[in-house]
């Protein structure tokens, strides 16, 4: 099947006999000693870089409250760019309208990602045709960056705070900006031709502790917002939500009972879950912590 120019296989199982790409492709490293250089530029002059048809991506952990990637399409606007495909994680209500105007105007070519409400009803009405919507888990879009079938021309990831050497973290600046962990950003540091961060705060000391390192990152853009953490809590993230959704009940109910049955839970284990019915299934493991006693390593959000 070809979908936006790419040949796709239908499902067959979780574990396919088909061999998969095993090599990585090269990482992009730096080409000259910096020596302490200021890279801090304007949002014009990372539009220079991008061509049309070329792929731009975005990572979505503010979520709701994202305020970053409004600024690249209005740039890319300016700029009279044309067939921009943006690799992203998700995309939520506060895309809409005006994402989906660049898609209709053309500046936006195409959007990889898992699209929710507004603008998900969009693509299932047919409106981003002849785009056909994709979405991929969080693994599988990382290893696409790592096989190189994607190639993404700028990164751009909203931080909190950054130095003008290109360090920065997610645990200061500004209050209302901070946004805790942003590994989710790290393979596209990592595997982008250019990786331009969109920061709240820009300071000339180094930033410490480094979530993100200078070695990735070729421009750092101050903003005055590059997204608010009121929004992280929303959508499948909003525990009340989640909690009057039978659905997510009746699934978080059943896996309880499964986690229950196979005794994962025990001393020092370690767990991962996401959002929706694994809010409340998070609920239900910190229950069976204090029942019995048993004291975890650590969790990872999803």
């Amino acid at each position: 099947m070809i979908y936006n120019n790419k040949k796709y296989s239908k499902f067959t199982e979780a574990f396919p006999k088909q061999e998969l790409s095993g090599r990585l492709i090269g990482r992009s490293i730096t080409k000259h000693i910096p020596n302490r250089k200021d890279k801090t530029v304007s949002l014009d002059t990372v539009m220079e870089i991008i061509q049309d048809g070329d792929t731009i991506s975005y990572p979505h952990y503010y979520r709701t409250g994202d305020y970053g990637l409004q600024l690249i399409v209005e740039k890319l606007r300016e700029h009279h760019k044309k067939d921009i495909k943006i690799y992203g994680n998700a995309f939520f209500d506060n895309c809409d309208p005006w994402l989906f105007e660049a898609i209709r105007d053309g500046i936006i070519g195409g959007i990889y990602g898992n699209l929710y409400r507004k603008i998900g009803q969009h693509l299932m009405q047919g409106e981003l045709l002849p785009w056909v919507g994709v979405g991929y888990s969080h693994g599988n879009r990382v290893r696409k960056l790592q096989t190189g079938e994607v190639n993404v021309k700028v990164a751009f990831g909203p931080v909190p705070i950054a130095d003008i050497y290109g360090n920065a973290n997610g645990i200061y600046g500004k209050n209302d900006h901070l946004c805790g962990p942003i590994g989710l950003f790290s393979a596209d540091a990592e595997y982008a031709e250019y990786v331009c961060l969109l920061a709240g705060t820009v300071q000339k000391t180094v930033v410490m502790p480094t979530q993100l390192s200078m070695e990735q990152v070729d421009f750092v853009v101050q903003v005055e917002t590059p997204g608010l953490n009121s929004g992280i809590g929303s959508g499948t993230l909003d525990l009340d939500n989640a909690r009057k959704n039978p659905f997510n009940a009746s699934v978080a109910d059943n896996i309880t009972k499964v986690i229950k049955a196979s005794r994962v839970v025990q001393d020092d284990f370690s767990f991962q879950v996401g959002s929706g019915a694994g809010l409340l299934i998070l609920e239900n493991i910190r229950s069976i912590l204090k029942e019995e006693k048993i004291r975890a390593n650590f969790s990872i959000g999803g």
